[in-house]
Formats: C-alpha cells, structure tokens, sequence
C-alpha cells in the first residue's frame, strides 16, 4: 500500500515522506526475515537440502546475488576458485552465506572510502575477492577485502547475534553464516586488521567421487 501511495502521490514531500516509510518497512521485514531464520537455525528446524555442488557454480552465484542486490556498486569482485572442486551442501543456504559475506566486505570497502581522509590513507581501489585452496579433505574458501578491517576487540563477538557497528546494520548476518557453515560441518574464522582489510575463511568438506 505504501508503493501504491508513493506512486500516485504528486506532492514533492509527501512523496518523500513515503520513500522513507518504504524504506524503513523493507528494513523491518529484512530484520524480521533474518530473526526467523537464525530462531529457526537455533531450534534445529531448518531442513537442509544436500547435493554434490560444483564450487565454481556456487561461488558465481554468489556474486551474481551481490551484484543484483547493489547494481549500482562501483565495488569489484575478483574469483579465482577450482572449477573440478566439489562439495555436498544446500545451494540456497550456503548462497545465502556467501552472499552476507560479500555484502560485509562491500560496506567494508565503501566505510573507508568515504573514510580515507581522515585517516591519511592512500586511496586505492575498492576491490573483494573470493580464492580457494584445497587439501586431502578440505576446501578452503577466501573472502578478503580491503576495507576499514575490524578491531581487535571485536573479532572474538563478531559471529554473535546483534554485534554490529553499521549504521542501518541488525547484526544477524554473520550469526546466521556461521550456523550455516556448522550445519554443513564446516568452519569460519577471520584474519582482519584495522584499516588493513579482513578475510574470512570458510572450511568445509570436500565432497569424494565415489
């Protein structure tokens, strides 16, 4: 009803005013969203789907997913994965997982631009990129940027629910990663410096030919 509003609404502030109201109802639908699924998570309701998956299809999809839900990013994303590597997973929620890391690393990226200054740092590229290495057992997934990083005293609370330091951040969304990559037996952590950039590492099993 709100859109419906805005769209034929013809005075200049109202029609701002109810460009707001969207906003911040798409906001609270997100949050609601996200606090569903990380209660579903907790509660051992979610069902996951597991199939062989090709690495390189999943990790594209991700960055697809990115690149759709911020069209307007001027951020890169470099992938550099192993096109014969596999896992077994649910495509939907390790997608959803990549892609709440690729949207960290963008606000990351975009927090220091617009930072640069009153930091005397030199300006460089916004740049993400996503890499994988591989041994016997386990595939080893790469998600760095060159951001603002995270403090030092941040990093051990950073996977728990409502720690956030965005603006117009909820804090459910690296909660929600890593119960996602420990429901797929896998693994997170994170090499980060402030104004250094961040890397997050995701450990899963590599799915075996029979």
């Amino acid at each position: 009803y709100l859109d419906l509003l805005e769209q034929t609404e013809n005075d200049a502030g109202r029609r701002e005013l109810l460009q707001k109201c969207v906003y911040l109802a798409d906001r609270m639908e997100a949050l609601l969203r996200s606090l569903l699924e990380l209660a579903r998570m907790d509660a051992g309701a979610v069902e996951l789907h597991l199939h062989p998956l090709s690495l390189d299809s999943l990790l594209h999809d991700a960055v697809r997913a990115a690149r759709a839900a911020r069209p307007d990013s001027r951020v890169g994303i470099a992938v550099r994965s192993a096109p014969a590597l596999s896992l077994r997973g649910d495509r939907k929620w390790l997608t959803q997982a990549l892609l709440n890391l690729l949207r960290n690393a963008a606000d990351a990226v975009r927090t220091e631009s617009s930072s640069q200054d009153q930091h005397d740092m030199p300006a460089h590229s916004p740049q993400i990129s996503l890499s994988v290495t591989a041994d016997a057992d386990l595939l080893h997934i790469e998600i760095s940027d060159n951001g603002c990083g995270i403090a030092p005293e941040d990093q051990e609370h950073i996977f728990e629910p409502f720690i956030t330091h965005k603006v117009d951040g909820t804090g459910l969304g690296l909660a929600i990663t890593r119960r996602i990559i420990q429901a797929h037996h896998g693994t997170i952590t994170l090499r980060s410096a402030r104004y250094a950039g961040t890397v997050f590492i995701l450990t899963l099993p590599i799915e075996k030919n029979s």
